[in-house]
Formats: structure tokens, C-alpha cells, sequence
């Protein structure tokens, strides 16, 4: 048997095809791109670890968040893109800046 050529077992071909297109699926299914996010998801969106992020937060050096039922902050994806975008400037800098960079990743369609 010649070994230069492709396998035409479709039992060779087919199954790691399958299983990729599996993997690719539940890694769809997994993603979550709600527009809300708490501070761990936050940090991973931003790239930071959470007790960084945290910290930032006490220290009014990132967005602040939105306070739901029993004071639970979320982040809103979309304005943390735009808050990347503008360099990531403290809090009381982004409060004048937000609004024009958040029509600048509307613009651009980058909310998530």
C-alpha cells in the first residue's frame, strides 16, 4: 500500500471533522455575549486579573458600574469597549469622554 497518498476512508476523514465541528459548537454555545457584565467578567474583558480590577474600582480608575437588585455592579460591555478605545483614562476623565466614545464604537459597530 502506498503511503504518499490521502486516505480515502471516510471513517479516517469524517470523524475529526466531526469532532471539531462538535468542539467548535460547544464552544459557540459556551460564549456568552450578554451586554452585562460582573466584575470577574469584566476583568477577563478588559484583560486584567480580578483583584486588579477591584482594586481599580475602589481607586475610581475604571468605568463606574451600573448597581442592580441588592447592589450587584455590571459593567456594560459596549462601554468598556469604548473605554479601552479612549485608552482606559480614570473616571472622572471618561465621565466627559464617554458619551463621544461611545458613538465612536456605534459608529464602528463594535459593541461586543
Amino acid at each position: 500500500m502506498r503511503t504518499d497518498t490521502p486516505s480515502t476512508d471516510p471513517a479516517l476523514t469524517v470523524d475529526p471533522i466531526a469532532r471539531l465541528l462538535s468542539a467548535v459548537e460547544t464552544a459557540l454555545a459556551a460564549r456568552d455575549l450578554s451586554e452585562g457584565l460582573r466584575g470577574p467578567d469584566a476583568a477577563r474583558y478588559v484583560g486584567v486579573a480580578t483583584s486588579t480590577w477591584a482594586e481599580m474600582t475602589t481607586k475610581a480608575q475604571n468605568p463606574a458600574p451600573a448597581e442592580l437588585r441588592d447592589r450587584l455592579p455590571i459593567w456594560s460591555r459596549t462601554e468598556l469597549r469604548a473605554w479601552l478605545l479612549a485608552g482606559g483614562p480614570p473616571r472622572a476623565r471618561w465621565a466627559h469622554e464617554r458619551a463621544r466614545w461611545l458613538r465612536v464604537v456605534s459608529a464602528r459597530g463594535e459593541a461586543a
